[in-house]
């Protein structure tokens, strides 16, 4: 009977050990397990700006990037709180063009490619992308490195494809003088949470709240709006996969129109705009019908052909702005990264 109770005990000790290990190693997995000795550098790249009000974080003071990827940097760099530096792009001649941030002793950036958080990121796509890359090239300097990885949201996912897929604007395009940039072969993988790889009824939300679009010709929600040629341009084109970066895809999916309302009514609020509640979910179902959201983008138009089943996930229960703050989408950005 001893004997039956000594091998039972070993046994749980046994089972135990293994559970706390697993354990162990699941948590290093989900918060950092990536940071080894000499860990490919990050650039966070963050969405549409409104003003002073960025869809990433609609809190006070959201147009400092630095709240917007607090949480994101934070869990990826495996610490209870980040301490961020300021990195400055220069010119040939040694002039301060714009800065950007990384945190303290840690290979995680913040992209600030609109250079002006403040102000509402109204430019051509193909400019944002060449500005990003000028951060790329910063980065690659401090660190040392030929390749980085990208975490985008939103049209930050659409501004690192433009980048990387600089091959599909073609020569003899007219917009062609916004892409004066070449792709330099230097990021590994792209992580895009949330981005409208199809488009989004973005465009028409911005009229309603007085964008006069037809004054823009260059306007990048309007190159967001879905069919435009940009995005015929950027989805017809090179895929990631043959210019050798590994893509992955996040949506969220909250679809009921009662919360799409509420969104975009307490973003107007801020604004101080007063629109009929109705308007929003009609322009919504205009262009995507009632099918699975985040609020802004389809769940649909996030994916991309290319993008496996096991690197494209859906999150049900999270917003758009959420996406980038919720504790499940880092841990799988981290999963990602590995």
């Amino acid at each position: 009977m001893k004997r039956i109770d000594i091998h039972s005990s070993l046994i749980r000790f046994i089972i135990i050990c293994t559970l706390v290990f697993v354990q162990i190693n699941t948590l290093s997995i989900y918060f950092g397990a990536w940071a080894h000795d000499s860990p490919v550098p990050i650039l966070l790249v963050h969405g549409f700006q409104i003003g002073a009000i960025h869809l990433g974080a609609l809190r006070p003071g959201a147009f400092d990037l630095r709240e917007v990827w607090r949480e994101m940097a934070t869990g990826l760099a495996n610490r209870r709180r980040c301490r961020f530096v300021p990195i400055s792009v220069r010119n040939s001649s040694g002039q301060r063009l714009w800065t950007f941030w990384k945190v303290k002793d840690h290979p995680i950036y913040i992209s600030n490619y609109t250079k002006n958080a403040r102000i509402p990121s109204i430019t051509c796509i193909g400019v944002y992308a060449s500005l990003l890359a000028k951060e790329i090239q910063e980065i690659k300097r401090r660190e040392s490195v030929s390749k980085i990885d990208i975490v985008s949201h939103s049209m930050g996912g659409l501004v690192s494809r433009a980048y990387i897929e600089r091959c599909d604007f073609r020569e003899g395009d007219r917009a062609l003088l916004f892409y004066n940039y070449a792709y330099g072969q230097d990021v590994r993988k792209l992580i895009m949470i949330g981005t409208p790889n199809r488009g989004s009824p973005v465009t028409d939300i911005a009229e309603l709240l007085g964008v006069r679009l037809e004054m823009m010709p260059a306007f990048s929600v309007k190159q967001m709006r879905p069919g435009s040629k940009f995005l015929r341009l950027l989805n017809g084109g090179r895929s990631g996969r043959s210019l050798g970066v590994e893509y992955s895809a996040i949506a969220g999916n909250v679809c009921p129109c009662t919360l799409w309302n509420k969104f975009w009514a307490e973003l107007c609020s801020k604004i101080g705009i007063e629109i009929p509640a109705h308007t929003y979910c009609e322009i919504f179902e205009k262009y995507h019908g009632c099918g699975d959201n985040d609020l802004v983008v389809a769940v649909e138009s996030v994916r991309l052909s290319e993008i496996p089943s096991q690197r494209y996930i859906v999150y049900n229960g999270i917003d758009h702005n959420s996406l980038v703050h919720d504790p499940k989408v880092i841990r799988q950005v981290g999963l990602l990264l590995l």
